[in-house]
């Protein structure tokens, strides 16, 4: 084999290893996105879940409130 063929073996090999990092580096940014877009999901469902909740406490106790503005709790 001459030098140039030994050179161009080594460079094919380098770019496939630069290749392959540039893929491991994007494909773990796409994972980490996800992972943090799936946590967003389950925090903003949890919190409509209280807001909700919440409503309805309000909502079953409002006149509980009024009576005891009115001096009859």
């Amino acid at each position: 084999a001459s030098a140039g063929e030994v050179l161009n073996f080594f460079r094919g090999q380098r770019e496939q290893q630069l290749v392959l990092s540039l893929t491991l580096v994007i494909w773990s940014e796409v994972i980490a996105g996800q992972i943090a877009m799936r946590r967003w999901n389950e925090q903003r469902e949890v919190k409509l879940k209280l807001e909700n909740n919440l409503k309805e406490l309000h909502d079953k106790t409002w006149h509980l409130k009024i009576d005891t503005k009115k001096g009859k709790a």
